[in-house]
């Protein structure tokens, strides 16, 4: 009858051990038990920053929309430039009159006390209040 634990046996599973140590597995094992799916999504892809997943998910909960709602991200270091996979639905126009600015810094000029004029890419969007706000992140229905 072989012997299982070998010198050779006992080197494969100490060389595995460390792989998986160094690749992060045993962190990441951890995280996928600890944190539900929004918060890990959370934790990735923050709350109102990056691609603010949180601030977006926050949005489509408290809102029941049957359409998709344009996500607006003026941040240039953002690559992808694009948060609306987030919540996208398939074959489902845009709301017109609805979006979600995020990472916002100077593309909102307050007119008056409830009107802002969205400015985004050099091109005015027109007036729009904001119905939510966290830090830089916000949610706009144009004005009536």
């Amino acid at each position: 009858m072989p012997r299982i634990l070998n010198k050779k046996n006992i080197s494969v599973i100490i060389l595995v051990i460390i792989t998986l140590y160094l690749s992060g597995f045993f962190l990441n094992l951890f995280k996928l038990f600890k944190y539900d799916y929004d918060q890990r999504m959370n934790l990735v892809y923050e709350i109102c920053g990056k691609e603010s997943y949180g601030f977006i998910n926050q949005i489509h909960k408290e809102n029941n929309f049957n359409k998709n709602v344009k996500i607006l991200n003026p941040n240039p270091n953002f690559s992808f430039n694009n948060s609306n996979w987030f919540k996208h639905k398939i074959n489902k126009k845009f709301y017109s009159d609805r979006l979600i600015l995020i990472n916002e810094n100077d593309n909102l000029e307050k007119i008056s006390r409830d009107k802002y004029i969205l400015t985004f890419n050099k091109k005015n969007l027109g007036l729009f209040k904001i119905v939510r706000k966290n830090r830089n992140c916000y949610y706009l229905k144009k004005y009536d």
